[in-house]
């Protein structure tokens, strides 16, 4: 992904796409982090509160059954990342402020996820676990 603010909905894959507003935006910009031994050199910030509800979560479509990693660090504390299927949350994740792995399971194939944020939280990297 290339720096710089994301205002609008971006698909940057068939799979995934970024929901943005001009009021509520991403950013991705260059910063050096690693997690699980896997270095990170960019990373997506919210910026604040992100959600299905006003269009602007992270969207995976597609989605098998398995574990999930989400490398992460909070802006502040008790901040939360939430794995929803739209309407009911499916995992409610808490990054630390130096930095976490959290992990999450799909116990069953599903059309899509969304990855909201109740605040500043900085993602470096989601992926499968198995």
């Amino acid at each position: 992904m290339t720096t710089g603010d994301i205002t609008a909905d971006t698909e940057i894959s068939a799979s995934f796409t970024i929901h943005a507003t001009s009021s509520k935006k991403w950013a991705v910009d260059e910063n050096s982090k690693t997690f699980d031994s896997i270095a990170y050199t960019k990373r997506l910030k919210s910026g604040g509160g992100r959600d299905k509800a006003s269009n602007t979560a992270l969207e995976f479509k597609k989605v098998s059954a398995g574990t999930y990693k989400i490398a992460a660090l909070s802006g502040g504390e008790n901040r939360t990342l939430t794995v929803s299927d739209g309407t009911t949350a499916i995992t409610v994740l808490t990054p630390s402020t130096s930095g976490s792995v959290e992990t999450f399971t799909l116990s069953s194939n599903t059309d899509s996820i969304y990855i909201e944020t109740s605040n500043g939280i900085n993602i470096y990297g989601i992926y499968a676990a198995n």
